[in-house]
């Protein structure tokens, strides 16, 4: 016997709205009608609800391909599967079920404020009928990686930095190569389900392995150039205040340029705090031996804070602590200090010149800023 669309939604567990629905999509269609709102189904229509169900929750096909495959009357339906399942990237082995909000940032314990924000980026989530998000298995593998960075000491905004970044370099890339793909490799005269399904197998496993081999080789190659930055930085740091040393003793600074050169050497002055900043001056510099990259790397950090909240004036030996503090912020790579600080390290030392040596401060001024520009030019 025929059953009524309230008896199908009960026999299938899909509610009665997500019915009507499929029938207003052409999905399910009624064997009877006796009125206007009066419809009658064959029971077997409940396989063909379980059907749509699993297309969608498995290979989340869209209506519109389902439809088809539903009206498809060919044994060609079990290759198109085939296809379908390659374009869309279909793994059987993947968990299909969805979970809301809370349960995502429980699993990969992370805050529900964090995970909105993510999803709020644009790298996870996706909103159903009203306001609800819904997160995929993938969804929550994303948010487990970003558990596992904070755990190592990474930030969460330097990870949806990191994260978005490659998520927009991937979609572009993703975008054009579809549409290359389906330029050079689809269409063609002797394509057919079989040598599709292959050909997106093979790219897709192709381009995911080239994806990781030239991620390892820029990071190598960017990652080398950044520690060659460092080490290039520790010379450029012992030979300006070398050459500073010489500029202000022919100048008559005989005093200032001797307690460079012991800067330099690394040898205490006598003066605690001027002492303090040769320390903090030289933990960036790599000449002691061991080739320290992690050593060197923290103390440009330790340095770097220390000289931005540093009142030169306030030392033993104001000029020659104005002098180092401008060569540091001068000289060290961008990524770790702003040109702004750089400048106001170079204002700070004019100033003071201007109403200490008043008679030298213009010629000063030119000479070690004439140093330390040939000097960053090598950086």
């Amino acid at each position: 016997p025929l059953v009524k669309i309230g008896e199908l939604a009960k026999a299938s567990g899909v509610n009665v709205s997500t019915l009507k629905f499929y029938v207003k999509e052409g999905l399910l269609r009624p064997v009877l009608k006796t009125g206007r709102n009066m419809s009658w189904y064959d029971p077997d229509a409940v396989q063909t609800i379980q059907a749509i169900r699993t297309l969608q929750r498995e290979h989340f096909y869209p209506l519109s391909v389902i439809k088809r495959l539903l009206n498809a009357s060919t044994g060609d339906s079990r290759m198109d599967f085939a296809l379908l399942d390659a374009i869309h990237k279909v793994d059987e082995e993947a968990v299909t079920e969805t979970v809301g909000l809370a349960e995502a940032a429980r699993y990969a314990n992370l805050s529900s404020v964090q995970v909105r924000r993510l999803f709020n980026e644009g790298l996870i989530g996706k909103k159903k009928t009203g306001h609800n998000i819904v997160f995929s298995s993938d969804d929550l593998q994303l948010c487990a990686l970003i558990r596992i960075r904070m755990d190592a000491g990474i930030s969460f905004e330097q990870s949806i930095f990191a994260f978005s970044t490659y998520a927009t370099a991937l979609e572009k890339a993703a975008r054009e190569d579809i549409e290359a793909f389906i330029r050079d490799a689809v269409l063609s005269p002797d394509f057919t389900a079989t040598t599709g399904t292959e050909k997106i197998h093979v790219s897709d496993e192709t381009l995911d392995r080239f994806i990781v081999l030239k991620r390892k080789a820029y990071n190598r190659a960017f990652g080398s150039q950044y520690v060659e930055l460092l080490y290039r930085f520790s010379d450029a740091l012992l030979h300006a205040i070398t050459e500073i040393s010489y500029v202000i003793e022919k100048m008559d600074l005989n005093e200032e340029a001797r307690l460079l050169a012991l800067a330099t050497q690394g040898e205490p002055t006598g003066l605690l705090d001027l002492d303090e900043c040769i320390r903090f001056y030289r933990t960036t510099v790599t000449d002691n031996g061991d080739g320290d990259i992690a050593k060197s790397i923290a103390g440009a950090v330790r340095c770097r804070d220390y000289l931005v909240s540093l009142d030169a004036n306030d030392t033993g030996a104001p000029f020659v602590t104005h002098i180092l503090r401008l060569s540091w912020l001068r000289l060290v790579p961008d990524i770790l200090v702003s040109d702004e600080l750089a400048h106001r390290a170079e204002l700070d030392l004019q100033t003071y010149l201007n109403r200490n040596r008043p008679d030298k401060a213009e010629a000063l001024i030119r000479k070690i800023m004439e140093v330390l520009t040939h000097r960053g030019g090598s950086l």
